[in-house]
């Protein structure tokens, strides 16, 4: 899988760690947070509070991974 990449091995496995508790829907729902916030914190769309936009986005991509 390394070779396959063009990763080192020990970066394979670090990255194999960083992805338990993920699956696809989780990851699109974590995707899908950081794009609303991203577009939040620049004001899209007449948004409120940038620091509301980062928290909310915080909480939603916990609940994606299964965090709370």
């Amino acid at each position: 899988l390394a070779r396959d990449l063009g990763m080192p091995p020990w970066k394979v496995d670090v990255v194999r760690r960083q992805m338990r508790g993920w699956n696809g829907d989780a990851l699109a729902e974590a995707i899908a947070a950081v794009a609303t916030a991203d577009g939040a914190v620049k004001g899209a769309g007449g948004a409120g509070d940038p620091g509301y936009a980062l928290e909310k986005a915080v909480v939603q991509i916990c609940r994606a991974r299964g965090g709370g």
